[in-house]
């Protein structure tokens, strides 16, 4: 019994690797992230509603993905730094994110995003 769960629990990292390359490369995607860019265009960038749901566990997507709004497969992020919310997918598919190289801006943005 102990091998068997050693075997699950090792795999773990390799299941958030290839959760984060299905994201990278679109696959199966079935909500689409509408983020504000500087200018206020729309940036877009795909996700899968039950990826954020479980690892997440957040009521605004749990609101959002059932809002009438959402019949159309997006979500609309207003205010929102792109690269910031890019980040924080990462770890949400990955488990971690490389902060080494971000702005406080940046990471202070990171950081509002987590609260919601």
């Amino acid at each position: 019994m102990a091998e068997t769960l050693e075997k699950v629990f090792s795999n773990v990292p390799l299941i958030a690797e290839q959760l984060n390359a299905g994201r990278l490369k679109d696959a199966f995607s079935d909500v689409i992230f509408l983020v504000d860019d500087k200018d206020g265009n729309p940036f877009h960038i795909k996700g899968h509603k039950t990826i954020m749901l479980l690892r997440c566990q957040s009521e605004y997507f749990k609101e959002c993905f059932k809002s009438e709004e959402f019949q159309n497969g997006e979500v609309f992020l207003r205010d929102t730094d792109v690269n910031s919310f890019r980040l924080v997918l990462e770890y949400i598919y990955a488990g971690n994110i490389d902060l080494t190289e971000t702005t406080l801006e940046t990471d202070l943005e990171i950081l509002k995003l987590s609260i919601c």
